[in-house]
């Protein structure tokens, strides 16, 4: 597998006077620089710089921050470039916290949603961290019979017989990702209705159905 350009297959814009050609020259004059390990008492200094273990050994014990600095040393050999090196990734990793998001639930859910007298109910509150995969759901507002699932997000109810047919009751779901604790909340209205006439006399029907066969077997 190559990551040169081929002028000939390249299906990006360029400028006037530009050219896959040019860009193709230049990946193969590009040499990728591997650096000499740090040695002596820089060693040391450039450990204490990055803020990095003496019996952290291996670089894949270290954190991308602290790679950074000490390859940044190994190349110029100045302790002072390292540490500049440090502290501008570190404003970049508290930058990049500072806009964290909170968990996002599924884009699909409606914000209404229409039930009937005896339906049971089922809604997943599913949603997404790009910090966790871990999160906590918790009913913040609902039915006193409802259910929901703290660690999936599922939601269930069944409609009782007497509920007030034409109102509207929230339920309000919040998640939490258990990285950074980010809390966001989602809130639908259930519109309760009765069921259809056509479905009141479908049951009826298969219910006078099931008594006359009932009583044909007991005869």
């Amino acid at each position: 597998m190559s990551w040169d350009i081929d002028p000939t297959r390249s299906l990006l814009y360029y400028e006037s006077n530009d050219n896959a050609s040019f860009y193709a020259y230049q990946n193969q004059r590009y040499r990728p620089r591997f650096v000499e390990p740090v040695a002596g008492s820089l060693e040391s200094d450039a450990r204490e710089a990055c803020n990095i273990p003496m019996n952290a050994t291996s670089s894949s014990e270290w954190t991308p921050i602290q790679r950074t600095c000490y390859y940044d040393i190994a190349v110029t050999q100045d302790i002072d470039f390292g540490l500049v090196s440090r502290q501008a990734a570190e404003q970049q990793t508290e930058q990049r916290e500072a806009i964290r998001n909170p968990p996002q639930f599924n884009s699909q859910l409606s914000l209404t949603r229409i039930v009937f007298i005896d339906q049971l109910v089922e809604i997943s509150f599913q949603a997404i961290s790009e910090f966790s995969s871990s999160i906590i759901y918790k009913l913040l507002h609902g039915p006193d019979e409802a259910t929901l699932d703290e660690a999936t997000g599922q939601f269930q109810w069944t409609v009782p017989r007497g509920t007030v047919v034409s109102s509207r009751i929230p339920v309000k779901v919040s998640a939490q990702d258990t990285t950074y604790n980010f809390t966001s909340a989602y809130e639908l209205v259930l519109k309760i209705q009765q069921k259809s006439i056509a479905s009141i006399f479908t049951i009826s029907t298969l219910l006078l159905i099931l008594l006359f066969i009932t009583e044909i077997m007991i005869l």
